[in-house]
């Protein structure tokens, strides 16, 4: 999506909560100069979702960003974008929105708690069919039965 104001793409984050932000999209080398925002390092994958590295909050970003102890390990990952939300009126607002949002999210280089890790299943399957997966629950927990296997890819099959 572009923002229609000043032609620069962005990308809209959902926080644990179910809320939605929206963020603008820089590459992480061509970042503007700002003050109080929410920012996530990140990158693209192939089906044009985002994989974030690391999400946070500053009042003082435009100093902060040169000296971010996570920026030379999120370029390490592959971070290639940073993404700057700037709409929240408060350093609580900023704070919230960054806890939400991490709660919501698995983000390796943040050293509060992130999101739960999701099983296998939860990785693989499409987001619609976890009620028709509790028979298979526990499955990737231990050896897993060519049977249940068989059972798996019929159900990935009928899913498409």
């Amino acid at each position: 999506m572009i923002n229609a104001r000043n032609n620069e793409p962005t990308y809209w984050w959902q926080g644990a909560s179910g809320r939605w932000y929206i963020h603008t999209v820089y590459p992480i080398h061509a970042i503007p100069g700002f003050k109080a925002c929410n920012y996530i390092f990140a990158r693209p994958r192939f089906d044009g979702t985002r994989e974030p590295f690391y999400i946070g909050q500053s009042g003082e970003f435009d100093e902060r960003l040169d000296r971010h102890e996570k920026l030379g390990p999120a370029l390490w990952l592959g971070a290639t974008e940073i993404h700057v939300h700037l709409l929240a009126q408060s350093r609580q607002e900023r704070l919230n929105i960054e806890t939400d949002l991490r709660h919501g999210h698995v983000t390796p280089l943040n050293e509060q708690p992130t999101s739960p890790l999701r099983t296998l299943a939860d990785l693989l399957l499409p987001p619609a069919l976890p009620d028709q997966l509790s028979a298979l629950a526990g499955l990737f927990s231990k050896p897993v039965p060519s049977e249940s296997l068989r059972m798996l890819a019929d159900l990935l099959k009928s899913s498409r």
